[in-house]
This record gives structure tokens, sequence and C-alpha cells, in this order.
């Protein structure tokens, strides 16, 4: 548990939510090439934690620690990335897989993405979290940034980055922007299924381990800066 709370060093233990526990046992087995076993007793660990000694209305799912199997999301080569983005001629495709693969996003953060969190000058994303004040900035690289700013002058968006056609003022839904990821994956040739928005997010930590950076760097990525209380 110790490890866990280092990892979610900017949250209270209270804060921790089961997604970011699933996110965690995923960290582990991709990065640290930690086992299933090894897994599986990680998920329990955190499941008898917060039910029995903080007492969360929640309680880990079996996904979290399956007795026969553990799946990943598919980590994608330099090639197959390289393959997404020559395939992707869209801009709006491009922007969404530019901003899951090149800062780390998540598909959420990515649905929920205004211009005004964008600082170009800054090179940097305010990614707000919202409840219990945990914001944070991420970076923003340059071949990121002209992804954006292509898509911007095409679509000319007014709050959201990407908005609703239906509701004005409003975010696109999170099925549409998981359908631009699918279908940016078919326009570059991948099999249905075979890669999704986790596995560009997963993909992202992998190669900035593959280039020498390591887990603490990563982490300064993903979580570049958290923002004091105003």
């Amino acid at each position: 548990m110790r490890l866990l709370f280092h990892y979610y060093h900017e949250k209270d233990v209270e804060q921790i939510s089961e997604q970011d526990i699933l996110n965690y046992v995923l960290f582990i087995k991709t990065v640290h090439g930690v086992g299933r076993d090894k897994c599986r007793a990680v998920a329990q660990s955190c499941s008898f934690f917060y039910k029995h000694v903080i007492k969360l209305p929640f309680v880990l799912p079996s996904k979290l620690y399956p007795r026969k199997q553990f799946l990943l999301p598919s980590v994608m080569t330099h090639e197959e990335i390289k393959q997404l983005f020559t395939g992707s001629t869209e801009a709006r495709q491009r922007a969404v897989i530019s901003l899951l693969y090149g800062c780390g996003l998540r598909l959420g953060e990515v649905q929920r993405l205004k211009l005004s969190d964008i600082d170009r000058s800054g090179k940097r994303i305010l990614i707000r979290q919202g409840k219990g004040n945990k914001d944070r900035y991420v970076l923003l690289p340059a071949y990121v940034l002209n992804e954006l700013e292509h898509y911007y002058r095409a679509y000319r968006p007014k709050v959201f980055l990407f908005e609703s056609k239906q509701l004005l003022g409003k975010p696109v839904h999170l099925r549409s922007v998981q359908t631009i990821v699918n279908s940016a994956m078919t326009s570059a040739g991948f099999d249905s299924g075979k890669f999704t928005s986790h596995s560009l997010r997963h993909s992202f930590a992998t190669h900035m381990l593959d280039i020498g950076s390591d887990i603490h760097s990563i982490k300064t990525c993903w979580v570049m800066l958290k923002l004091r209380q105003r």
C-alpha cells in the first residue's frame, strides 16, 4: 500500500479511486514487468484496505485480479505509431491521437479539454481534475501543438477543443472520442480492437523508457506540476 500511496502522492488516501488503482496495477505490470500473481496480490491488498480499513463504498471488481489471465493494453511499436500517424490524415483524428500518445492523456481528459487549458507559449496543457482541486500540467510537445493548431483552423471550436455538434458549448460525448480513435486505427490499417486509447497512453510511457527516461521522469511528464490551492 505504501507504494500505491507514493505513486499517487498528489492525492489524499480517501481520494484514490477504483480507476486509480486499476491504472496503478496496469502501470506496475507494464513498466515494471510485475507478474500476474503479484498483480493479483496487490489488487487484493487494495481491495481489503479500502473495504475494511478506509471503508469506502466501492469494492474492486474481479477484473483487477483474474485467476487465469491479466489483460493489458497492447503497446504499439515505434513503427506502428508512425503507421498510425501516416494513415490518419483527418485533422480531428490526428489531434486526438497526438494528445493521447504525445501527452499521455486519458480519453476523458482529451474529451474535457478546453481551449483555455492550452498554454501555447508555456508549451503545457492544464488538466482539470475538478474534485479535490487536483489540477495538473502536462508537457505539450511542439509536434502536438502543431497538430492542434491545424485542427483548430479546420474546425474553429469555441470553448471545448472537441465540441458537440448537437449541444452548443458542450464537449463531444466520450464515446465519440473513442470512435475517433477507432476510426484512426482503421484508417491506418490496424485490425478492429487491436489497439485502443489505452494502448496509446501506455505506449507513451514505454517509449519514454526506451529512450532512457526513468520512472520519475515519466511521472513528471504525466504530472508535471500540481497546482496549489488558490
